[in-house]
């Protein structure tokens, strides 16, 4: 039984709009709360990245073991932890990838970014039915995000990416 009384208890101590989609996948049970109110995805949009990233790896594209320099215009602030590293530092493209998630590190990500292209993420998102999941500008690109790009999802959008995931229909869970 999913926690709805407990949401909406903490729904009601905050403000702003909020987007929710929650399923058990055992039972398919549902509860959601505006899932397909479009909003700036903030950094829900590097888990699409990394999948996109592990479809090229799978594809043959590259290998995950393959070392990356950092491009200096990628070198951003917020959040992560490779802003204060030193710039010379060698890593693979599966390091990258596991800081983008486990630290949600914005270098690592835009360099990600680079690596598969904005399109390609798009198409990938398109492609599993996350219509309205897009991504049209780097991390802390403030002047993109000024001229009206931001990056967007939904409850739903990320709901789906995450079902689809879970049952193992999106990438090979043995890549590494």
């Amino acid at each position: 039984m999913l926690p709805t009384k407990e949401i909406f208890n903490i729904l009601s101590r905050i403000e702003g709009r909020v987007g929710i989609y929650l399923e058990d996948l055992k039972s398919g049970e549902t509860f959601t709360i505006n899932p397909t109110l479009v909003l700036p995805s903030a950094s829900t949009i590097k888990i699409p990245i990394c999948i996109t990233v592990l479809v090229h790896a799978e594809a043959g594209y590259f290998s995950l073991n393959n070392i990356i320099d950092i491009a200096p215009s990628n070198r951003v602030g917020g959040t992560g932890v490779l802003k204060e590293l030193d710039s010379n530092l060698k890593l693979t493209i599966k390091d990258l990838t596991i800081l983008m998630l486990i630290l949600s590190d914005n270098i690592a990500t835009n360099q990600l970014i680079d690596l598969v292209g904005i399109d390609s993420v798009n198409t990938f998102c398109k492609s599993l039915g996350m219509n309205n999941t897009i991504l049209q500008r780097k991390m802390m690109d403030l002047e993109a995000a000024r001229a009206g790009r931001d990056n967007f999802t939904t409850a739903c959008d990320m709901g789906l990416l995450l079902k689809l995931l879970a049952q193992g229909r999106v990438i090979n869970s043995t890549i590494s």
